[in-house]
């Protein structure tokens, strides 16, 4: 815990706001740092106590309130791209370059061309997400991309950084479409399957729980094929080179590696399940 502000609410109650983690087997988060809030009492020396001052903070604290004054959270949905204006809880990968991305080109999908830089390269690579919020949790989206040259790409990613991201979907490569798994670990990416294909649109999923990451995809939405499996570990700021502070974003790319890919991708929708 550190860095905690205190505020009083409307009703008089006082709370500490402050950041932290939620560590897997004490040890790692894919999360990154979150906002935590906790209960506050003044003692009679005008001392704040913060979570009745036993010694942490706890991630389940016991707190009198208003009944229906503090809504749960969505935890679930699915983005529809229906509206011309993404919602505030997705994020873009720095700047997006300009016609990357579009909400009109093709109304009710959204458009991702692919740049230049792919997901190991700092720049603006095409990609819209959100921060995973749970350790155990579901994504899926269903991708329409007709590739026309190698090195063309479009899918579903789990991103920490440049040198350590998972992801599934459709690339082009020595002539061919393949549906395609990789894993980048410690700046190394290695290939984990590859799965010749015809098809131009395609089911994407990659599911997470305490400790692993599945990527999987589907020609019908119903009958899933397992990919890889792969550890959370490697994905978490404790991994990193320095401790980094921000978790992982899951969202859709798309890449020419090394040029403005030819064609876009369209996604039809992001589902968020957990």
């Amino acid at each position: 815990m550190g860095h905690a502000d205190l505020i009083e609410d409307q009703n008089g109650d006082w709370w500490a706001v402050f950041l932290g983690v939620r560590l897997v087997e004490s040890k790692y988060t894919v999360l990154g740092r979150e906002t935590f809030l906790a209960p506050v009492k003044w003692n009679e020396d005008g001392w704040p106590m913060i979570d009745n001052n036993e010694d942490i903070v706890g991630l389940e604290m016991k707190v009198p309130r208003v009944p229906g004054s503090s809504p749960k959270p969505a935890s679930s949905g699915r983005y529809d791209f229906d509206n011309d204006v993404l919602p505030l809880s997705l994020a873009f990968l720095r700047n997006p370059a300009e016609a990357s991305w579009s909400l009109d080109e093709r109304p009710g999908w959204l458009s991702l061309r692919g740049q230049p830089e792919g997901l190991n390269d700092i720049g603006q690579v095409a990609f819209i997400g959100r921060r995973q919020q749970h350790t155990s949790a579901e994504w899926s989206t269903f991708l329409e991309f007709n590739p026309s040259a190698d090195g063309e790409e479009a899918g579903l990613c789990a991103r920490l950084d440049e040198r350590a991201h998972y992801e599934v979907g459709l690339v082009q490569k020595d002539g061919h479409r393949v549906i395609a798994a990789q894993l980048t670990i410690d700046g190394i990416t290695r290939i984990e399957a590859e799965v010749p294909t015809i098809a131009e649109q395609i089911y994407l999923k990659i599911q997470a729980d305490l400790t692993e990451y599945t990527l999987s995809f589907s020609l019908n939405g119903q009958d899933w094929n397992k990919l890889s499996t792969a550890a959370s570990y490697p994905l978490s700021p404790q991994a990193v080179k320095g401790n980094g502070f921000t978790g992982v974003l899951i969202g859709l790319y798309a890449t020419g590696h090394g040029k403005v890919a030819e064609v876009p991708a369209y996604f039809d929708w992001f589902d968020y399940r957990s």
